[in-house]
């Protein structure tokens, strides 16, 4: 076909060749791939017949653990072996844990995860209901066997075990069938798959050798076909060469042909005109000359593009390029040409082509460009934005949108767009949401042809834009546009912060008053009107001393005026923080203020601003924080920080003689410990009322640490002083905290004149207070407890009686010991005394019949601790303390409070430990009936070793429990 590259034989065998191997390639792929998804399904189905055999397995040994189960219990039940019971207890647990490995196994099958809890509830049911009772009738045979005949429990027992055995039976038997079903058809499955395998891999080889055999006949039939169009090619380029060299001759075109085998260039006359040369010196002409004609520039170029139409990449070789002439002028010229013929094995043979002098076209069009160029040089550099735009028309007449036709790089920024998206757009399609004066103004320049300049601002692109607008041609015009944003805001910021300031001044809470540099009033905003009690129109020009009155402080001193101290000065001032204004109208306010000079430019004065602000509230909530900071939180008192102050005041003549009196109250901590703090506090809040009602108006009553208060009595001598204890004793007296009486112990000392340091003075006070407490303290402790003691008993009879009985045989026990006889009393108190604690334990604890909640468990056994701080704080009970504290430990190390074992649990500790067990076990408790002595002694033995000392044990059974004893 004219004008058509060849199919070159070689190429069309080598697609061939390809297609038949891809094709033979994927018929290998497919195969392979239905062998490997017929191994993946083999796998699969032999996962699934494992895992039915594993559910067949533990279903039969399921079937098989309850089985001997019900075996192992009618063996029991016939012979009584023990070890009947442990086997069954361990096919249980076998059970347990084979009907986990069944579920975990049959894991999403719905039907059969029902029938599995199903049976694990009967197997409960009937452990709890049928096995363990029948277990249990065992021992009634063996000791009343009349009573297990004639009872109806055994056979009625027995009943339900069969009702129970078959229906598990029965479970089991549906557990296990449909594995087996499932077993069956897996099995089934596997060998069909392994069948279609064994085809495939015989039937397989022969449809790839049958692929192979198709495309080669395929491949030779293409070949013959090939050959003969071939044949019919050559021919038509004949023809096409001998018409084309026909229209060449009258044209006045230069034509060439170049025979690429042999490298010859053929020229004809028009060719040999243009390069001023007679035909017979360029003809033949080898490509290497004619390439010496080309400017070097662009011979790379030519080489270039010639060899990708050579190749085949291109159909068409066309460009236009330089070449010398004869007179050794460059000319320029349009060269192009495309290969017209190949040889038999597809290689290009022939190329030929045309030369147009296009000298004179190329020279005009280089000027134009140079000019254009300089011209688009300067719009380019512009920092303004440039755009001709013509405008559109409706069909009235009457512009609507308008077409870029020209823009520069600036007005591109400006509107935001990329370089080169503006040309041909319309300004809608550009800015859909465009302002309708961009549409209006510059409109009305291109059809009336009148400049304008404006400034607008841009919703759209959120600037503000000046404009220069003119008509070049009719329906056009341009426009040169500057960004002005900036400038703007400048203005809009200026305008925004003097409107601002003046109505903040008006507005601000803040007294404002400015003045000129004479001291004269210029300014007052409202806050300062209300202040002052001045107009601001009344005050402006006056001095600012007569607008402004101030004196510091109650003394009411002169203070500085702070216009003037700035103008002096020349920098800012405050007033002090005591500073009054004296309003027009007389009222006096405590103010803050301060004043700031007012400077230009040149930093020359030129007047001054005073703000200030009423500050009377915040002095009187100054005065009550500092009030409060000098009191007690707890008792309302002063504190410490009050009295290292007020003890500087009082050291001095008018309040001499003056009587330092310490007080300390006795039995803070015992309160804490054995009622908690909050009584503690009731105890401190009660002493503070003590003395504030016994005390004289004029007595200074304050809190200076925990338990220690120091009372400053003005004008009280040591009789008077004396008088003053005695009073409070009395009505200290009166008051009690929980039942225990409140006691202080007081030292006091008497300052007759300021020769004696103050120091001193509080030393002899404190060491007559500390005397005091000495002697009263063992004495109150000891009281104290025994109040505690008779508390405890009134409220619960049964821990008076289990004490008084807990320290008659730990006496009785100590003695037996050999202990001493200041040991044996020590024991015999701690003994007594041993559940002293529980006088902190909340009351409904103690009285509870039900079982103790885990907190409510905690909250008791705090009890040895709290007795053991409240025995510890008495110097005569201290020796006996730790046997309270560790009574309830156990042998084994289980106990508490610390969990101590054997020998590390002091001895007395662990004797008191079997008494109180023992003593609590023969007596009625509210939550269960006493024991026998007997069956108290065998408890006691069943514990020994785990809970008691073993040692000890057999001691208190064989000689401390002798017929002769006896309780209350």
């Amino acid at each position: 076909m004219q004008g058509q590259k060849p199919i070159k034989k070689k190429d069309m065998i080598l697609r061939h060749f390809v297609v038949g191997f891809v094709i033979i390639c994927l018929t290998m792929v497919a195969i392979g791939f239905y062998k490997i998804d017929l191994s993946h399904k083999v796998m699969h189905v032999n996962s699934l017949v494992a895992k039915t055999h594993w559910i067949l397995h533990e279903s039969a040994t399921l079937t098989v653990t309850f089985q001997d189960i019900i075996l192992l219990e009618r063996e029991y039940l016939l012979s009584g072996d023990p070890s009947k019971r442990s086997a069954i207890d361990a096919q249980i647990d076998l059970f347990t844990l084979h009907h986990a490995k069944l579920s975990s196994l049959t894991q999403g099958n719905e039907e059969q995860q029902q029938r599995l809890t199903r049976l694990l509830e009967i197997f409960t049911v009937m452990h709890k209901q049928v096995i363990e009772p029948m277990l249990e009738l065992r021992s009634l045979m063996e000791t009343s066997p009349e009573e297990f005949v004639q009872g109806s429990q055994f056979s009625e027992k027995f009943q339900q075990s069969q009702k129970y055995t078959s229906e598990m039976l029965t479970l089991l038997d549906a557990i296990g069938q449909p594995s087996e079903e499932q077993l069956v058809k897996e099995q089934a499955k596997l060998e069909a798959l392994l069948r279609y395998d064994r085809i495939l891999t015989i039937v397989g080889p022969l449809i790839i050798l049958l692929v192979t055999f198709l495309i080669g006949f395929l491949a030779i039939a293409k070949l013959s076909a090939f050959r003969k169009r071939q044949e019919a090619y050559q021919k038509e380029i004949k023809t096409s060469r001998d018409r084309y060299s026909n229209v060449i001759e009258g044209a006045n075109v230069g034509t060439w042909e170049w025979e690429i085998q042999t490298n010859k260039l053929s020229l004809n006359g028009t060719w040999s005109d243009t390069l001023g040369l007679k035909p017979e010196e360029l003809n033949p002409i080898a490509i290497d000359r004619w390439l010496g004609l080309v400017h070097p520039d662009y011979v790379k170029l030519s080489q270039g593009m010639i060899n990708e139409v050579v190749i085949g990449q291109k159909e068409l070789y066309s460009t236009e390029l330089k070449v010398k002439n004869k007179d050794g002028e460059w000319i320029w010229i349009h060269d192009q040409g495309k290969i017209v013929a190949w040889t038999e094995e597809g290689k290009p043979s022939l190329m030929t082509g045309t030369h147009t002098d296009i000298t004179e076209r190329k020279q005009a069009q280089l000027a134009l460009e140079a000019s254009e160029k300089e011209s688009r040089l300067l719009i380019d550099s512009m920092v303004q934005g440039l755009a001709l735009c013509e405008v559109i028309l409706d069909d009235g007449k009457r512009p609507y949108d308008v077409r870029f036709l020209k823009t520069n790089p600036r007005f591109e920024t400006l509107l935001g767009v990329a370089h080169g998206a503006l040309v041909g757009k319309t300004l809608y399609q550009v800015m859909p949401e465009v302002d309708d004066y961009w549409i209006e103004r510059n409109c009305e320049v291109a059809l009336t042809g009148k400049p304008t300049y404006y400034e607008a601002y841009s919703k759209t692109l959120d600037k503000f834009f000046s404009a220069s607008v003119y008509s070049p041609h009719q329906n056009q015009f341009a426009t040169i546009m500057d960004d002005i944003t900036d400038r703007k805001r400048l203005e809009q910021q200026v305008f925004y912060e003097k409107e601002l300031f003046e109505t903040t001044l008006l507005s601000v809470g803040d007294g404002v008053i400015s003045t000129d540099a004479e001291a004269k009033v210029q300014f007052l905003n409202k806050a300062a009107e209300d202040l002052t009690g001045w107009r601001s129109d009344e005050a402006k020009g006056r001095p600012f001393s007569d607008v402004f009155k101030i004196v510091c402080g109650n003394e009411r001193r002169i203070c500085p005026d702070p216009v003037t101290e700035v103008l002096k000065h020349e920098k800012a001032v405050c007033l002090f923080n005591d500073t009054i204004l004296i309003a027009r109208d007389g009222v006096e306010r405590y103010i803050d203020d301060s004043a700031s000079p007012i400077l230009d430019n040149e930093k020359q004065l030129k007047g001054v601003v005073l703000v200030f602000r009423d500050s009377t509230e915040k002095k009187r909530e100054e005065e009550q924080i500092r009030q409060l900071s000098y009191r007690d939180a707890l008792t309302g008192l002063y504190n410490r920080r009050y009295y290292e102050q007020i003890k500087k005041t009082v050291d001095s003549e008018p309040y001499f003689p003056l009587t330092l009196l310490l007080a300390d109250v006795n039995g803070l901590k015992l309160t804490n410990d054995a009622f908690g703090h909050d009584a503690g506090d009731l105890l401190l809040k009660t002493v503070a009322q003590v003395f504030r009602k016994t005390c004289r108006e004029n007595d200074i009553i304050t809190r200076i640490g925990g338990d220690e208060f120091v009372l400053l009595l003005p004008q009280t001598d040591a009789l008077h002083a004396k008088t003053i204890v005695d009073r409070l004793n009395v009505a200290l007296l009166k008051e009690e905290i929980r039942g225990l009486k409140v006691s202080v112990s007081f030292g006091y000392s008497v300052k007759e004149n300021s020769e004696e340091t103050f120091e001193e003075s509080f030393k002899v006070a404190e060491d007559g207070m500390y005397a005091e407490k000495f002697a009263k303290s063992s004495i109150f402790k000891k009281h104290a407890i025994d109040t505690l003691l008779v508390k405890q008993f009134e409220l619960n009879q049964w821990e008076k009686e289990h004490s008084t009985n807990v320290g008659i045989l730990g006496k009785r026990f100590a003695q037996v010991m050999g202990f001493s006889k200041e040991e044996v009393w020590q024991i015999e108190r701690g003994a007594s005394l041993h559940d002293l604690g529980k006088i902190a334990i909340d009351e409904r604890i103690l009285a509870q019949k039900e079982k103790l909640t885990p907190s409510q468990w905690l909250e008791l056994k705090r009890h040895p601790e709290i007795g053991y701080t409240i025995l510890r704080s008495v110097g005569e009970y201290a020796p006996f303390a730790e046997y309270v504290l560790y009574h309830h430990e156990r042998w084994d190390g289980t106990g508490y409070p610390q969990k101590l074992k054997g020998e590390k649990i002091p001895q007395p500790a662990r004797m008191i430990a079997i008494v109180d067990s023992f003593v609590a076990m023969i007596s009625d408790r509210a939550y269960k009936k006493a024991l026998s002595p007997q069956e108290a002694i065998d408890e006691l033995h069943a514990c020994s070793g785990t809970q008691f000392d073993p040692d000890l044990v057999p001691i208190f059974v064989e000689k401390v429990i002798t017929p002769d004893f006896h309780l209350q």
